[in-house]
């Protein structure tokens, strides 16, 4: 329970992925509402200052058009999956389609960790996610190949590198490492989340908590369940 204000019991922070199913989904929606309670979920990475900076960039055509994308995640499709699912969507302001499922690496747990192969609408990027296991070490990284360049998040945000597109003195088309970002937050997104929560404590209203309200984070729930049901 994050607080009490006048005309609600409170509001709250729940850690996703929320619920398992459709009707779940459309119970919890209609009790925030009738109850007038705000419901927050736990999609860090839409607080993180990396990604605003990301899709600034995109939106700015600083990067290109998106050719390909290659993300590594663990821990399950509904779990972990749903980070990497609310962060592309939140990035390119797109649903997905064309939805593969081409592997897992867990068959037997109630929460598998799948590989997804999938397009996002008006994009013709090959989008590739990759379940990992987490039996040696966890891993949560985006590869980003853009038309001008290419953008490597690694290591939970603590490795960045931006390589743009220039051509040698050769002619040829090459990678050269520049900065894309004015400044590279040392913080985690959960450090960003816990800032946005204090300020909304000390009643500095929701900011953007009012971005993962249980509404906002709902379609990201479906296109988890076109793989997960």
């Amino acid at each position: 329970m994050l607080k009490t204000r006048p005309g609600t019991i409170g509001s709250i922070l729940v850690e996703k992925p929320v619920c398992r199913s459709t009707r779940e989904l459309e119970i919890l929606l209609a009790l925030g509402r009738d109850k007038n309670i705000p419901i927050f979920i736990n999609m860090s990475r839409r607080f993180h200052p990396l990604y605003h900076q990301l899709k600034q960039a995109i939106e700015n055509e600083q990067t290109g058009q998106l050719e390909r994308a290659d993300i590594f995640y663990y821990g399950g499709w509904l779990h972990n999956g749903i980070h990497v699912v609310d962060t592309l969507r939140y990035l390119f302001e797109s649903d997905f389609e064309e939805m593969q499922l081409f592997d897992s690496v867990d068959h037997e747990s109630n929460d598998p960790t799948f590989s997804v192969r999938c397009k996002l609408q008006g994009s013709n990027a090959d989008i590739w996610i990759h379940g990992l296991k987490d039996s040696h070490y966890q891993v949560f990284d985006f590869d980003f190949k853009f038309t001008g360049g290419r953008l490597q998040i690694r290591n939970f945000e603590s490795d960045i590198t931006w390589e743009a597109a220039r051509t040698n003195v050769k002619g040829e088309s090459v990678l050269v490492q520049e900065q894309l970002f004015k400044e590279t937050p040392t913080y985690s997104p959960m450090e960003a989340l816990y800032s946005q929560i204090g300020g909304f404590l000390h009643g500095d209203g929701e900011g953007m908590l009012a971005k993962v309200t249980m509404g906002q984070v709902a379609p990201v729930m479906k296109t988890l369940w076109r793989i997960h049901d």
